[in-house]
């Protein structure tokens, strides 16, 4: 399947509306957040605003802005959403890991922050 879009701002503005979807504090469908299809979604689209860039410095902003940092304002969202997944479901160390990152997409977190977000194995 494909989509076309007519500017680079619409790619923008779809990765900005996933986004307000997935990082919203108090979302009315939780399960878009943690969804495995949302976040391969998500990370499609951050890929293309990457190889669809205007000029190799926006690219190099997309990259840089996708790792994500311990002062990000979608963190407390993140934290929220697996806080409460957790509690209510037995997971491994690998699953929490993978819910995380499907949480977290398109975004990527460090190692040390995904410790920080998970606890230590």
């Amino acid at each position: 399947m494909k989509i076309a879009f007519s500017s680079y701002d619409e790619l923008r503005f779809l990765h900005l509306a996933m986004c307000e979807a997935k990082f919203h504090l108090d979302p009315d469908r939780k399960e878009v957040q943690g969804s495995p299809f949302v976040a391969d979604t998500a990370n499609k689209v951050f890929d293309l605003l990457i190889a669809e860039a205007p000029s190799e410095k926006v690219a190099e902003d997309w990259r840089s802005h996708r790792v994500l940092q311990t002062n990000s304002m979608i963190l407390p969202a993140i934290k929220a959403r697996c806080e409460e997944w957790f509690s209510l479901n037995t997971l491994t160390w690998d699953e929490k890991l993978q819910f995380l990152q499907d949480v977290a997409a398109p975004y990527q977190l460090t190692d040390e922050l995904g410790s920080t977000i998970l606890g230590a194995p």
